[in-house]
């Protein structure tokens, strides 16, 4: 076992060496290599949040996330945003089967979202921060904006701020309409159509949005 405390007040988790090692790479490297971590089997993360680490630490145990059946258009934003922060602490620990539950989930909550409100500049802006160039986030977010920018009252006015703000988002953002457009394809076909949709859960997002699970890792 392993002891990892999370956060300025050190909440501590305790998670089986071989899990934490097989499902991350990052965490192999601590653990199993010549860090003091490996010989102490302790790690300290002081700037992480322990709400969000739980999310980690319970698919870690379990591979799979709570659920959001049956969730209200509120309890589906913050479960967004909720996931929105454990994907980029699921990217920073190179967790690739982790990360594409998460975006499955959140291509559900968004159809969720979507039927009130398109999704907003601070988010946008927030993912282009956390996440590198190339990330599927960085595609999904955009797909999503692209679905809004042809209803009236939305338009760009809306994304304003990301496109001044979000380094890369404006040509992602341009590229996904363009796309639209020339395809007659509404990008939320990608997050699938509410139709197929049961109780707030997706059928299966394109998998544009997926990152690639090494072998190793889709063995077990």
């Amino acid at each position: 076992m392993v002891d990892v405390f999370v956060g300025p007040d050190k909440v501590k988790f305790t998670l089986p060496k071989s899990l934490a090692c097989y499902h991350s790479p990052v965490l192999k490297r601590t653990f199993e290599g010549y860090f003091k971590e490996a010989h102490e089997a302790r790690l300290e993360l002081p700037e992480d949040d322990p709400d969000t680490f739980a999310m980690l630490a319970q698919w870690i145990y379990q591979e799979r996330l709570t659920s959001i059946e049956n969730l209200s258009s509120e309890q589906a934003e913050k479960s967004f945003q909720d996931r929105l922060t454990l994907y980029y602490l699921a990217a920073r620990y190179c967790m690739a089967k982790l990360q594409n539950d998460i975006i499955r989930q959140l291509a559900s909550l968004y159809v969720v979202i979507s039927k009130n409100k398109p999704i907003s500049a601070e988010t946008i802006i927030d993912v282009y921060k956390a996440t590198d160039d190339g990330s599927p986030l960085r595609l999904l977010v955009c797909d999503a904006a692209a679905t809004y920018f042809s209803k009236s009252e939305y338009g760009l006015n809306v994304y304003k701020e990301a496109l001044s703000t979000a380094c890369g988002f404006g040509v992602q953002f341009l590229t996904a309409i363009h796309d639209s457009l020339m395809d007659d394809d509404d990008p939320i076909k990608r997050f699938g159509y509410p139709e197929r949709f049961s109780n707030g859960r997706a059928s299966k997002p394109s998998d544009r949005y997926l990152v690639v699970v090494e072998e190793s890792e889709e063995d077990v």
